[in-house]
């Protein structure tokens, strides 16, 4: 989901701007939830509420230059929020600039600019989302969760395999599943956790894979993994 902040002192233009952003995550299925300021010291105050907000340059009090500045001092400079600066005065760019915004938008161009930020920042999100650090050995590395087949305990171990390589994690399986139950795992026996995208059949006691693997889906989390299983289906179809 996008959590999105509106900050300009024209409320006749936020709701022009609101129903612009509305139209676009609708149109791209894009879950979202928009809250507007008025002021940039409003803003500053709870900035950490989101990762996308929408600032225009030139407002009374502090500037919007001023303000993403003060955001910047607060926060990481790898972490959201992305700052995206709204102006009808191009020669404002130049100074804006030095403040890194994720991108301008022209009060002008209003609805192709906004049409493109929407869409860049939900694919960067939607990038995030996929990411997952495992520590393999003395190293930590990055893997792809839509690439995870399964996961399977080893001893102490927990094992990822993924579609070319397979990485041993010294960590808790247990762990493990409640990490990525909210992400189409779903547990099928005490050392077995399998990404739902690569169930090709699941039947009363067997799980069929579509690398042509089966696994058995032990008595214990039979009822649960179906229920799981069936609530994934569901989800990727509405």
């Amino acid at each position: 989901m996008l959590h999105i902040a509106i900050c300009d002192d024209d409320e006749k233009f936020i709701k022009i701007f609101q129903n612009a952003i509305i139209e676009n995550c609708m149109k791209h299925s894009i879950d979202y939830d928009i809250d507007t300021y008025n002021d940039g010291l409003s803003l500053v105050e709870s900035y950490n509420k989101y990762n996308l907000i929408f600032l225009d340059i030139d407002m009374p009090m502090i500037d919007g230059i001023e303000t993403c500045k003060r955001i910047n001092k607060l926060k990481h400079p790898a972490t959201t929020p992305f700052i995206v600066f709204v102006t009808s005065k191009d020669n404002l760019v130049f100074d804006a600039l030095k403040e890194f915004p994720f991108a301008f938008i022209r009060k002008y161009e209003l609805r192709d600019d906004i049409c493109k930020c929407i869409l860049k920042a939900n694919s960067y999100f939607l990038d995030k989302a996929c990411e997952y650090f495992i520590k393999d050995g003395r190293k930590i590395t990055v893997i792809n969760l839509d690439e995870v087949i399964m996961l399977e305990k080893y001893k102490n171990y927990t094992a990822f395999h993924t579609i070319n390589n397979i990485y041993k994690e010294r960590s808790n399986i247990n762990d493990k599943e409640a990490d990525l139950k909210d992400k189409g795992f779903i547990r099928i026996s005490i050392g077995c956790i399998v990404n739902a995208r690569y169930i090709q059949l699941f039947d009363s006691e067997r799980i069929y894979l579509k690398n042509k693997r089966t696994l058995l889906v032990s008595r214990k989390y039979r009822e649960s993994a179906r229920k799981l299983y069936y609530d994934w289906l569901v989800n990727k179809y509405v």
